[in-house]
């Protein structure tokens, strides 16, 4: 079973259709909340590099915690 969004040309018998807005099932979307809570939410970086620093650093940490990636992108 192969489950894709609802694009025109995505089509098939075997093919699963995801609701037409479904964050939720998208685990990739789980890290972009958390790197928005813990990097730009209510931040303002006044220099480019400032926010480069605390991507980087936030990267950095949640590849430390392989752990937490995996509950992430799992738990659907």
């Amino acid at each position: 079973m192969l489950y894709l969004d609802r694009a025109g040309w995505h089509t098939g018998r075997k093919v699963k259709q995801l609701p037409a807005y479904s964050p939720q099932l998208n685990p990739v979307e789980r890290v972009w909340k958390l790197l928005r809570l813990n990097v730009t939410h209510n931040r303002f970086y006044q220099f480019v590099t400032l926010f480069e620093s605390a991507l980087s650093s936030f990267l950095k940490s949640i590849s430390r915690k392989h752990k937490k990636i995996h509950v992430l992108c799992h738990n659907i």
